[in-house]
């Protein structure tokens, strides 16, 4: 065998589809198989991921600059893991964030894109769709924006299993959000950043609700 497919990967590597794709583009041709040594890389980073969860790290951005390109390939996934909220990186591996923020526009830059990836992620939710997406207030010096989009299924205890007339279970996937990933160009370095969406459980809200005005009501009868 060659090489892995790209479901094969999201299959075997627990990974989004835009994430697959982008490993199989790694050695230079996009042509649906992802080689050996690639695949064995990404597995490796997505078990060193889980080895650093912490329940501590939820609102955490991880700063994945000098991780390995086939790591930032799966970054959306490997700060899930890791129990983190999102993550950025730039194409500049010696780049200090910290003092760029301080010293420069790329605070502001980075805000704007923050800003953009919550729009877009809203949009998405009410539209399924980012066409038609618009956004005012890209600073200057940012181009080449690029957004990829996944459905998230973080939450396996709402999906649904049913069996055919042979007993042979099939599992239904409920979407519990959007995960989704900005690329550009600021001031001649490419940065990413991303992070999940996820999407309110309507049924537990509307049983919250009513939990709650029941109670409102035994107690003016009270």
């Amino acid at each position: 065998m060659s090489g892995f497919s790209v479901n094969d990967a999201m299959a075997k590597l627990g990974i989004y589809k835009s994430e697959a794709e982008a490993l199989d583009a790694m050695d230079g041709k996009k042509d649906g198989k992802i080689s050996k040594d690639i695949f064995t890389q990404a597995q490796e980073a997505l078990t060193n991921a889980e080895a650093m969860y912490s329940e501590d790290n939820a609102d955490e951005a991880l700063d994945m600059s000098k991780w390995s390109d086939v790591a930032k390939n799966m970054a959306r996934t490997i700060t899930q893991r890791m129990g983190i909220g999102g993550f950025i990186y730039s194409s500049n591996k010696s780049e200090d964030f910290q003092t760029k923020m301080d010293e420069d526009t790329l605070e502001s830059a980075h805000e704007d894109m923050d800003e953009l990836a919550g729009e877009a992620a809203d949009y998405i939710a009410e539209h399924k769709t980012l066409e038609g997406f618009k956004f005012k207030g890209v600073p200057n010096g940012v181009t080449n924006i690029k957004i990829n989009v996944d459905d998230y299924y973080g939450n396996s205890e709402n999906d649904v299993i049913s069996f055919d007339s042979d007993g042979k279970a099939v599992v239904e996937k409920v979407i519990d959000g959007i995960s989704i990933e900005i690329h550009y160009t600021y001031n001649g370095n490419d940065y990413a950043m991303g992070a999940v969406v996820e999407t309110e459980d309507e049924s537990m809200a509307n049983k919250e609700i009513a939990q709650a005005e029941s109670g409102q009501s035994k107690m003016s009868t009270q």
